[in-house]
């Protein structure tokens, strides 16, 4: 189980991430949806310490996280950072050797997921040498090599066009099947729909709705109430502001 405990980072008054407090269990399938700017990668990075936090915890299994826990999380990145000349083959087996694999293990591991992502006839080619389609691909190979508990995908479908995008998401709905917590960060609200069980919305910088979905509710929609009642706080003020 993973709790965030008012997590705060702040760039200026409006940008960042302020306050951000959830919970999530294995079985989680998060969609973290937002406007670009909102403050969504703020809290992936922040999460991962990448940021300096300016309050806040985060637990994984009721302790305080730290370096030596990360080890059971993945992170796929917004944006591809590789080297791009290395194989895709080695690179996977380097990270999987990193996650305190042995070197037997993260091949044979490496392989199996290449085969299944449709990348093997590939694995001996360079991320520049990949259609972006399948740079995002090895990207989603090189997070599962160490068979993480938690996966963490920031914008994944981010420059992809139709075809490649509706593949990547066939993937992930495969992956979904599995009892791991996934947080899946987008602005793309519809491509969510039938793939995540739970929606946290962002706006400005704060999360404004924590839903597990129900009967076939539609993330748009809970994405516009929010706004709409996020909006109207905003223009109200606060008690104080109202009858100062």
């Amino acid at each position: 189980m993973i709790r965030v405990e008012n997590l705060t980072k702040l760039f200026s008054e409006t940008n960042g991430a302020r306050d951000i407090s959830f919970e999530l269990v294995p079985g989680d399938i998060v969609g973290m949806v937002g406007d670009n700017g909102a403050g969504k990668s703020t809290i992936i990075k922040t999460f991962f310490n990448e940021y300096r936090r300016n309050d806040g915890k985060v637990y994984y299994n009721n302790e305080v996280i730290n370096k030596r826990k990360y080890k059971d999380f993945a992170f796929f990145p917004d944006q591809s950072i590789y080297p791009r000349n290395i194989s895709i083959e080695r690179f996977c087996i380097y990270s999987g050797c990193l996650s305190n694999m042995s070197k037997k293990e993260s091949k044979s591991t490496t392989l199996k997921l290449l085969r299944h992502l449709e990348l093997f006839e590939h694995r001996t080619k360079t991320f520049k040498e990949l259609s972006a389609g399948m740079q995002k691909k090895a990207l989603l190979a090189i997070t599962m090599v160490s068979d993480p508990e938690v996966i963490i995908l920031d914008e994944p479908t981010s420059n992809l066009d139709v075809k490649s995008r509706i593949e990547f998401l066939d993937i992930l709905k495969r992956l979904s099947e599995k009892n791991k917590i996934i947080v899946i960060t987008s602005h793309i609200i519809n491509e969510l729909q039938g793939l995540v069980n739970r929606v946290l919305i962002i706006k400005d910088s704060r999360l404004v709705l924590d839903k597990y979905l129900e009967n076939n509710e539609k993330i748009i929609d809970l994405y516009q109430q929010s706004a709409s009642k996020h909006f109207q706080l905003d223009k109200q003020g606060s008690f104080e502001d109202i009858f100062s």
